[in-house]
């Protein structure tokens, strides 16, 4: 059976959390889902105005995401998740983020949950510490008059409490990796260390490496805005699931928040250059309906060694295509069957080595894995990295695997939901002349092959794919083809001596077209090589004895009629020259 070797990115899933524009509500109830979710900071905010939103396009194609959840009902949501039937999790269970346990009528959380890293930290951490052992972790409080919760929600994350969970995350979090309580006092400053510190939303970004993106040497910064402007929150909040290093400086309460920016900055400034001989920096973001010059102004009460950049954000709340985010980068080897002429991988997923074995049933939670194709020397002429469309996810689903529902389009392959329990996926390669085919048709065209292009289609299909038609390059044997029709017939030395070509073929001698143990091609290679893609086959021309018409006959028809097993040798012999075969041999009639 062959076999190829395909890159597997384990992934949480990229859930777009719909709100309402300006709505502040929904942004913290966006804040305090995600920090529930292993990979919720990664998740992308996306107000939607109109069911035809173009800047909600944008965020969804940018961020190549598998689901969208409304964060509460609105006719223009419901209006922009119509046009996106593909984009809910293929698992009836989960096509809510949270559904009911049987057992104890609570509520589960249908994706990875943010618990798997606690109990992987207080096993690797803090299981076997000394009680004295300081953590990192910090759980952020503040009152519910603050004017800055929202904020606060956005920042550090919040548990909400009342969704009446099964599991106990904000006891998790506190018991579990023993995170220090910290409260902010209403109206008052922040307390320093929380700019590194592990808060319950940093901890839902933990152990994911960020791949892909076009940040260049941008290494993170701040960003200027009003804390109470939805669209300012959800602005930062996406500049920071685009990976960068961020922190928020709200303009009506910058004193507030000082001493933090002034230790993030410290921070990025000691930060070594990612290239000796390209200078990083630092950037100040905001909105480009803010003027840069109050902007430019406010920079001056931060200094920095580093350059600052001023980075004005458009409607899509972005400066560049974000970064993407996974647990693990390995190879894998996948098995490749090909029955009824249609190919199907077997790929054998890597170890999940980012869990530990938990008490918990987790089995269930929903997770993904990104497919990269090494090659598909496997099954030419086929793929398992279409091009990026998200228009044709359901397209590709239906192609590639059983269950449409659970491909998603990505620009380095393709995305597959699985859960935690999963060990194994099976795809179908899905035809390259398919997707041309779809391709067109998005822009309304429709192809119908040529009889030339079928006929080159049959042919390199015959010959196992382009690289072995190097044969045509002899000249003798492009006319020896054109030459015959499927009906004529032709002798071993005929064939030869044509593609000998009166010496011509010499030009060839060095040609490669298969593995050879001689240092020179001959005429008898490359016959044998059309025999053995069956260009020819080979067979008796039988001459009647009673009215003298031949008739052609292949090898295994006369091994049918004939009943005599071991033509093997006799066939050679008789392909070399043509025979006038008497019928009591092989009891063969005439229908004369």
């Amino acid at each position: 059976m062959p076999t190829t070797n395909i890159i597997i990115k384990h992934r949480p899933n990229r859930i777009g959390f719909l709100v309402r524009p300006g709505d502040l509500k929904d942004v913290e109830r966006a804040a305090e889902v995600c920090t529930l979710l292993w990979g919720g900071i990664r998740n992308p905010i996306i107000p939607v105005a109109t069911a035809d939103n173009a800047s909600a396009d944008e965020l969804l194609k940018a961020f190549q995401l598998d689901v969208l959840f409304p964060v509460t009902e609105a006719d223009a949501i419901n209006g922009y998740m119509a046009r996106y039937p593909y984009l809910l999790n293929p698992r009836m269970q989960a096509r809510e983020l949270l559904f009911e346990d049987w057992t104890t009528k609570k509520k589960k959380v249908a994706y990875l949950d943010v618990l798997n890293a606690v109990e992987k930290y207080w096993e690797q951490e803090f299981k076997h510490a000394p009680p004295d052992r300081k953590s990192p972790c910090r759980l952020v409080g503040w009152q519910s008059g603050d004017k800055l919760r929202e904020l606060f929600a956005v920042l550090y994350g919040s548990y909400p409490l009342d969704l009446d969970l099964k599991d106990d995350f904000r006891g998790g979090f506190a018991r579990g990796i023993r995170a220090k309580e910290v409260t902010i006092d209403l109206d008052g400053q922040v307390p320093g260390g929380l700019e590194r510190a592990i808060t319950p939303i940093r901890l839902t970004g933990i152990d994911l490496r960020g791949y892909g993106g076009a940040r260049a040497n941008w290494i993170g910064g701040v960003y200027f805005g009003d804390a109470k402007d939805a669209a300012d929150l959800v602005t930062f909040w996406n500049l920071r699931a685009a990976g960068n290093e961020i922190e928020f400086a709200p303009l009506a309460d910058l004193a507030r928040m000082e001493d933090t920016i002034r230790a993030h900055l410290k921070y990025l400034d000691e930060l070594p250059d990612q290239h000796p001989n390209v200078e990083n920096h630092i950037v100040a973001y905001y909105r480009q309906d803010r003027h840069h010059q109050e902007i430019a102004a406010l920079l001056g009460r931060f200094p920095t060694t580093k350059r600052m950049l001023l980075a004005a954000c458009d409607d899509t709340h972005l400066t560049h295509d974000p970064a993407l985010f996974c647990f693990d980068r390995k190879q894998a080897l996948a098995f490749i069957e090909n029955e009824t002429r249609t190919y199907s991988v077997l790929v054998t997923l890597p170890e999940k080595q980012f869990l530990v074995r938990s008490d918990r049933y987790v089995d269930d939670q929903s997770l993904a894995v990104s497919i990269e194709e090494h090659v598909n020397f496997g099954y030419r002429g086929h793929t398992l990295a279409p091009p990026f469309r998200i228009e044709l996810t359901e397209f590709y689903g239906r192609k590639i695997a059983i269950d449409p529902w659970t491909i998603r389009s990505e620009k380095d392959g393709i995305g597959v939901f699985t859960t935690v329990g999963d060990n194994s996926l099976r795809l179908r390669p899905v035809k390259e002349k398919d997707i041309f085919e779809a391709l067109l048709a998005l822009a309304g065209l429709t192809i119908e092959p040529s009889a030339a292009g079928r006929l080159a289609d049959r042919l390199t299909e015959a010959l196992g794919g382009l690289e072995d038609a190097r044969v045509f390059k002899i000249r003798g044997v492009r006319q020896l083809i054109d030459s015959l029709t499927a009906q004529s017939a032709i002798e071993r030395g005929e064939a030869t001596s044509a593609i000998w070509n009166g010496g011509q073929f010499q030009d060839h001698e060095g040609l490669y077209i298969e593995y050879r143990t001689t240092p020179k091609l001959t005429g008898n290679d490359a016959f044998d090589f059309l025999l053995r893609k069956n260009f020819f086959r080979a067979g008796l021309e039988l001459i009647c004895d009673h009215c003298g018409l031949k008739s052609w006959l292949s090898l295994r028809q006369i091994d049918d009629i004939s009943g005599i097993g071991g033509l093997g040798n006799f066939a050679k012999v008789v392909f070399l020259r043509r025979r006038t075969i008497k019928k009591a041999q092989f009891q063969f009639f005439c229908r004369c």
